[in-house]
């Protein structure tokens, strides 16, 4: 009777100990959404197009998602190693395209390649998406010209 009372206990105090165990990693996502609110994701870069020449054309997308409004998308650039960036183009969230492939919102660029550089020069694209909530993320290309 003593060792089906001890099961039994045993039993009752795991499943109690295990019922009220959540991940901590779930609270910390729910504490952020709660506090910052939804931020966007800067995915990826894709190429289109043949290698970036000096004086030619660079053509690449930009890949990201939110799960709230996004107010703008911000492209800038910096070349060879420079600090100083230059904003080339700003977007709506209604330039935007979906693609099933990536499955993400993504934005077609071209821009000229300038003459100033010489081969193996690199350039630098970082694509900056903002929330309308004033959350941010950015993710930065880089190549050299050839």
């Amino acid at each position: 009777m003593k060792k089906i009372y001890n099961v039994l206990m045993a039993v009752a105090l795991t499943a109690l100990v295990t019922s009220c165990y959540e991940k901590p990693e779930a609270k910390i996502d729910e504490l952020i959404e709660e506090s910052l609110g939804s931020v966007p994701v800067a995915a990826d870069y894709t190429f289109v197009g043949d290698a970036p020449v000096v004086g030619g054309q660079v053509s690449f997308t930009f890949n990201f998602w939110s799960d709230v409004e996004i107010a703008t998308i911000n492209m800038y650039s910096s070349v060879d190693g420079g600090t100083t960036l230059v904003l080339e183009q700003t977007n709506t969230f209604a330039d935007a395209a979906y693609s099933e492939y990536y499955d993400t919102d993504t934005i077609a660029y071209t821009f000229d390649i300038p003459t100033t550089l010489v081969s193996k020069d690199a350039i630098q694209y970082i694509g900056e998406v903002i929330n309308e909530n004033t959350n941010s993320d950015s993710r930065t290309l880089t190549f050299e010209v050839q």
